[in-house]
């Protein structure tokens, strides 16, 4: 058993994942992001998340509910997009380690490399990893603006 199994850091039984395979994470991660961000559209643009809450107040129970299953569907959604934006930086820096490993001869990797790291230096960045920690910290991560009415304006993302 202990010789099938090798190093117990390792899943028995899959391959490592090459340059090529690299590329394709990135791809996915791009994938499930599109897919989180379009329920985060549609969502946002339900009831439940353009009427004011004290409107939501004043309605029966059965309405409440649904509204609630609306607002915590879009903000799940809204936190597993920062998730994989968050995974797409990751999938690039593996893929250029993997390519400078693999293809050593192909410089542009470190080019590449010295670029990911002028993006992972930009505030964007650093937002992109501060609203994906903080859908951890706080479900309310995407907020609402109302007019001195209480008609809706827009949606907007907190300061942190």
């Amino acid at each position: 058993m202990r010789e099938r199994l090798g190093e117990k850091r390792e899943m028995p039984d899959v391959p490592t994942q090459d340059f090529v395979d690299a590329l394709a994470e990135i791809w996915f991660q791009i994938n499930f992001a599109a897919y989180h961000m379009a329920y985060v559209r549609v969502y946002s643009q339900s009831e439940a998340l353009r009427t004011a809450p004290s409107l939501l107040r004043d309605q029966e129970q059965d309405v409440r509910n649904h509204v609630q299953i609306d607002i915590v569907i879009c903000r799940s959604h809204l936190a597993a997009f920062f998730w994989h934006i968050e995974h797409v930086f990751e999938a690039l820096r593996t893929a250029i380690t993997r390519g400078q490993k693999e293809y050593p001869e192909a410089r542009y990797f470190w080019g590449y490399e010295k670029r990911l790291d002028e993006l992972e230096a930009l505030p964007i960045r650093q937002e992109i990893k501060d609203y994906r920690n903080m859908g951890h910290q706080q479900p309310a991560v995407i907020g609402s603006k109302w007019d001195g009415n209480g008609s809706f304006l827009h949606h907007f993302l907190p300061t942190i």
